[in-house]
């Protein structure tokens, strides 16, 4: 099986394919989680490269796919002539070092992102403006940008993060704005995200830096954190938290882990309601819990500003 894309789909649909037995080559056409912190892709791939087998080629642009064999309607078990196959010639690499290969598949995912599909529901007649590769365009309250009357939520609006809470979320905004005349803005959301890998990766606030002088950066690995030895995941994880240099005001933060998901949701609030990094180190922990490792971060945070004791 190839996968074409190296986004969080992408991923978490190649290890489950990797888990039922397939022999799964991801096309990168840059690098994995191309948008995340560097450190956590690169320790995802390590764990799918060497506990999943999953193969990599990165920077990769796909010249042509041809069907070398249109398989049955009904597969054979055991029969290879009964399945489909593909040839798919790729050039990898970067300059001077990319090369050209022909590789072969059974089955081609084609993960390379999604684009609204609202050309054909005849908005124009509702005054409804939109981008075809954006979507519906609205303002901070949610409302259409050209008719104030007409809301609009979810994967299909323009400008926010194609994920199935952010479209909940939304929803709730436009049910308190439409039906109770509040001014609830979009804008206010702090929104975090989440890859059903086993680890999982998720992500909250800004997690890519052009510098890094631009944060102070805290992080925490797994390997000493008491749940994750108990439950043999020492190898599997950390948590990165960026704050604004020289202070604790929280600005994204990283995490890889078995429950990264329900994890992420400490820091969430904290940037929601601009708790600091210094005070999320001083929130007791339950005890063994990987969260734990969260407040470690923030343990960094306060230790860096002790006096030295002479």
């Amino acid at each position: 099986m190839v996968v074409y894309g190296a986004g969080v789909i992408a991923l978490e649909m190649a290890q489950a394919f990797a888990a039922f037995g397939s022999k799964v080559t991801i096309l990168a056409r840059s690098t994995l989680l191309s948008n995340g912190d560097v450190e956590a892709r690169e320790m995802i791939k390590s764990i799918l490269e060497e506990e999943d087998g999953i193969a990599f080629l990165e920077y990769v642009e796909v010249s042509e796919v041809t069907t070398l064999r249109e398989g049955l309607a009904t597969q054979i078990e055991g029969d290879v002539e009964s399945l489909p196959l593909v040839k798919l010639t790729v050039k990898s690499g970067k300059g001077e070092d990319s090369t050209t290969s022909e590789l072969e598949c059974e089955c081609l995912l084609v993960a390379t992102g999604r684009l609204p599909n609202v050309q054909n529901l005849n908005l124009e007649k509702a005054n409804v403006q939109y981008d075809e590769k954006k979507g519906v365009l609205i303002n901070d309250v949610a409302q259409s940008t050209s008719n104030p009357n007409v809301y609009a939520v979810g994967d299909c609006v323009a400008n926010v993060p194609r994920l199935t809470h952010m479209s909940g979320e939304m929803a709730k905004v436009v049910v308190q704005n439409a039906l109770f005349e509040d001014t609830w803005k979009v804008s206010s959301l702090v929104v975090p995200a989440c890859m059903y890998t086993e680890p999982e990766y998720a992500t909250v606030g800004k997690v890519k830096f052009t510098s890094p002088e631009e944060v102070d950066v805290y992080t925490t690995t797994l390997e000493h954190n008491d749940r994750a030895i108990l439950d043999g995941d020492t190898n599997q994880g950390m948590v990165k938290i960026y704050c604004a240099k020289g202070t604790d005001t929280i600005v994204g933060c990283t995490i890889v882990a078995p429950r990264a998901g329900e994890m992420i949701n400490e820091v969430s609030l904290a940037m929601k309601y601009g708790i600091g990094l210094g005070q999320v180190g001083r929130n007791i922990h339950c005890y063994p819990t990987t969260g734990e490792a969260i407040m470690m971060c923030g343990l960094q945070f306060i230790n860096a500003r002790w006096k030295r004791l002479d």
